[in-house]
């Protein structure tokens, strides 16, 4: 998370001195950050957004918040005619006694209404009143409880669970699965972890622990969140571990099944396979170092990106098949600083007919980052950022992109906005 905010400062500076660039893409300023007095809405949105049924967007901001001193928030947008108004549902406190820390991945909604999200050392909900006017604060978990930190710790990525990807509302009652980047049986190799409601409480337990020997074959150090398949199967990538041609791995896409056991079934032990490891090839051309949540097509390949690698060093957006015998992996776009940006570090989204949407940290014109699809092998740049004055869009976006009904995605630039560069919510409109 460091480098993002480092790269972001750097990038917002270098975007100033570089010309505009034309857009397929009209943009729209929702909200710039740092707005409200004392900087309460909070500065530096790293992750993406979520919707209700009302169309209301909901997101977090998690690098600082000036007035409270390095927490965060979680806020929520609500359509006002032809605005948006923002509302702060609640403010993090970066020394809490609790151990909550800033958020560390974005929100997930139930079909209550009610928000779960990721900390560094929680996991937390957030529950509204009846008019949606006020919201009580619960934490599910305090990861590290023992001394050893075996259940994990720093959790990254959005709360997976079964229905997600196809769009569906979280029940509340079924499982949450997510990943801690450290933490364990090694504590460098992190956690895959089951998030079960009990009552009035919560019970995690951990379905698997990287780095299985020194090697760390298996993968070490997820850095996103999961995805939960139709028939419970959990994909996710490691940002390290895998292939050694790395000096820590390269990073893997993994898979994880769960069988059954004893005599009325009610255990379930889980199995990890690591479908792909990066960098086999000389170069990484295959690519290296995936950083972002994986997505499922119609025809139940994953589709993800690489943060590095490729034949040009600025990360990929790769697939891997399912179908045969062996899982195979192939480059659908080579990012080549060619206008179409570059070092993608969000998951991307696919539309019904099957095309990728993304966000690449560089490139666009001022190298401010790019909006970007990807439909069969063509590839269109659809917005360059910091494409107006000051940068008043924002620059340097690295959650994946929310696509609503009529193709209009929304998403949140890391900086720019204001005098402030404290970041934008902003809208895409074909």
């Amino acid at each position: 998370m460091t480098r993002s905010a480092f790269t972001g400062a750097v990038l917002f500076v270098a975007a100033l001195l570089m010309p505009a660039y034309a857009s397929a893409y009209a943009q729209t300023t929702l909200h710039t950050f740092c707005s409200l007095k004392g900087c309460r809405d909070g500065d530096q949105p790293m992750f993406g957004l979520v919707s209700d049924s009302a169309g209301n967007l909901y997101g977090v901001t998690g690098a600082r918040t000036w007035k409270t001193n390095g927490g965060g928030t979680v806020f929520e947008l609500v359509r006002n005619g032809s605005g948006w108004d923002m509302q702060i549902l609640h403010t993090f406190k970066g020394k809490d006694p609790r151990g909550i820390d800033s958020p560390d991945g974005g929100l997930i909604i139930d079909t209550s209404g009610n928000l779960y999200g990721v900390t560094m050392r929680s996991l937390y909900e957030l529950i509204p009143n009846a008019d949606r006017t006020d919201w009580k604060f619960k934490t599910l978990y305090r990861f590290c409880p023992e001394n050893d930190c075996q259940t994990g710790i720093y959790a990254v990525g959005r709360l997976a669970y079964l229905g997600a990807s196809s769009g569906l509302l979280y029940d509340g009652i079924s499982p949450l699965y997510g990943a801690t980047y450290v933490g364990g049986n090694h504590f460098n190799g992190g956690v895959v972890y089951q998030l079960m409601p009990n009552g009035r409480k919560w019970d995690l337990s951990v379905i698997y622990s990287f780095c299985t020997d020194e090697s760390c074959p298996d993968g070490r150090q997820p850095f996103a969140g999961l995805l939960v398949a139709s028939e419970g199967t959990i994909y996710g990538t490691t940002n390290n571990g895998g292939n050694a041609n790395c000096l820590n791995g390269c990073g893997t896409v993994f898979r994880l099944t769960s069988q059954p056991e004893g005599k009325k079934h009610q255990d379930v032990s889980w199995t990890e396979s690591v479908l792909y490891a990066f960098c086999p090839q000389a170069g990484c051309t295959d690519g290296e170092t995936p950083e972002a949540q994986l997505a499922i097509d119609g025809t139940g390949n994953l589709i993800g990106t690489t943060y590095y690698g490729g034949a040009n060093g600025r990360g990929t957006v790769f697939k891997v098949t399912m179908a045969g015998r062996k899982p195979k992996e192939t480059v659908l776009h080579d990012f080549c600083d060619c206008g179409d940006g570059g070092y993608p570090e969000a998951g991307v989204t696919l539309d019904p007919g099957g095309a990728i949407f993304g966000v690449s940290s560089q490139g666009g014109g001022s190298n401010a980052g790019a909006a970007w699809r990807l439909s069969g092998s063509h590839f269109t740049t659809l917005y360059g950022f910091c494409s107006k004055q000051s940068c008043e869009d924002g620059t340097t976006p690295l959650g994946e992109l929310l696509l609503d009904s009529a193709g209009n995605l929304f998403g949140t630039a890391l900086r720019g906005g204001n005098k402030h560069s404290a970041g934008t919510v902003f809208q895409l409109t074909p």
